[in-house]
């Protein structure tokens, strides 16, 4: 898988981010099995504080290399999130986020197409349904700025994930 070359967590956050941020420029149809839209694919999310505004799109979940990833990008490419953590996909739960992906998620966000980057410093992440075809769930964290400029944002949202590689 691509994630063997890339070691760190941060690097492969970035590599996750960017691979959402190029399913969401490719769009997809009611059969593509790359973005899942056929099985249903969304998200909303709302920003207060440090780059406020709400944003929606298309999400994807992916098992890859001991990580497992929730994505989530608008079709522009200028808002993303990726949810990772250690380990295989999640059960129905809420789990916590923050900033150590072996005791529970870390969500890194991109605003404007990579001018700022947040990271997760606390929130929960909520799974509500999970299947091999589809993950639903919602999200509130707190996040700082990590790179670039910009204020501490609060971050609510919700999202059904297609996972096209299986949950």
């Amino acid at each position: 898988m691509i994630f063997t070359r890339f070691r760190t967590p941060a690097v492969r956050i970035l590599v996750t981010l960017s691979m959402m941020t190029a399913v969401a420029a490719c769009g997809g149809d009611s059969s593509d099995n790359l973005t899942g839209a056929g099985v249903g694919s969304s998200f909303t999310a709302t920003l207060t504080g440090g780059s406020a505004g709400s944003y929606s799109g298309i999400s994807s979940a992916v098992p890859s290399a001991g990580l497992f990833s929730i994505g989530m990008a608008t079709t522009d490419g200028k808002f993303a999130i990726a949810f990772t953590r250690n380990g295989l996909g999640p059960a129905v739960g809420t789990y916590p986020l923050g900033t150590n992906p072996d005791a529970g998620f870390t969500a890194r966000m991109n605003i404007n197409s990579g001018q700022i980057f947040y990271s997760s410093t606390s929130g929960t992440l909520t799974i509500t349904s999970a299947s091999s075809t589809e993950i639903q769930g919602s999200f509130a964290f707190t996040g700082t700025v990590t790179s670039g400029t910009g204020a501490v944002s609060n971050v609510t949202g919700s999202f059904t994930a297609a996972c096209p590689l299986g949950c």
